[in-house]
């Protein structure tokens, strides 16, 4: 899978891809080995689980079912839409 330096490039690299896709995501775990998240739409099955590597800092995405079934949001504003990201 898609690589990245560390686990906060690899969260980088998502919050990008929701703004830009227009969905909202959901941390589920996030420590020094792993991190998953999930869509916030009730009922949609987007999730991706991103892991280290062994013996590096890099961190790779392990599985992700890329399929929204919830159409993005519709709403004004977006969650992952910092202020540190504008």
């Amino acid at each position: 899978g898609m690589e990245f330096s560390d686990v906060l490039a690899c969260r980088r690299a998502l919050r990008d891809a929701a703004i830009a896709l227009r969905f909202e995501m959901q941390t589920v775990k996030s420590d020094k080995s792993r991190f998953t998240a999930k869509c916030t739409s009730v009922g949609c099955p987007w999730r991706i689980h991103c892991a280290k590597l062994p013996g590096v800092p890099n961190f790779t995405i392990r599985t992700i079912n890329g399929s929204h079934t919830c159409g993005g949001i519709s709403h004004l504003g977006h969650h992952q839409a910092s202020v540190q990201w504008v």
